[in-house]
């Protein structure tokens, strides 16, 4: 079952658990799909000010708490919000992703009008795949890629998603 979760805005200190978040990704069996090149403090910190200023960007916690157990994003391209997600290991396989998602896509709609989202994912990486499925996205495109992390070269069917607002969330 889901715990509760909230949206809050990110704060200066949370690229400490960003960062924490992404050396975790990438030791993850689904790291190699979606690689973080740079997990340096100055970095993170520079991924996170370039969310803030350029796209959107929300800090995820469990309701009654303040503490950061992960983020949902918006890159924005046109009228398009292409989402991306990231939770703490810990609180992973909980729903936590999906819940955030789909709180933070209708708190768009309702701000801004936002009625396009898509996503793009290495098919291979199950868990996120089952998050799109679930928030009821659907696949437009499928390439195969190639890929390379620290020497090795693969390929990956990366997945394009797309979701109109006119659909239920």
């Amino acid at each position: 079952m889901t715990t509760g979760i909230a949206l809050r805005l990110i704060r200066p200190g949370d690229y400490i658990t960003v960062q924490k978040m992404f050396i975790e990704f990438n030791a993850s069996e689904f790291g190699k799909y979606d690689h973080i090149d740079h997990t340096d403090e100055m970095h993170v910190i520079s991924f996170l000010e370039n969310m803030m200023q350029n796209h959107v960007i929300y800090a995820v916690t469990q309701t009654g708490s303040d503490e950061m157990i992960g983020y949902i994003c918006f890159h924005l391209a046109g009228e398009e919000y292409d989402i991306g997600y990231m939770i703490s290991s810990q609180h992973q396989g909980a729903g936590i992703a999906t819940a955030a998602s789909k709180a933070a896509m209708k708190k768009l709609e309702n701000e801004r009008g936002s009625k396009i989202f898509t996503a793009t994912v290495a098919a291979e990486n199950y868990p996120s795949v089952r998050v799109l499925e679930k928030l009821g996205f659907t696949i437009i495109s499928e390439n195969r890629v190639k890929k390379e992390v620290e020497g090795v070269t693969f390929l990956v069917t990366e997945r394009r998603y797309l979701k109109r607002i006119s659909e239920s969330i």
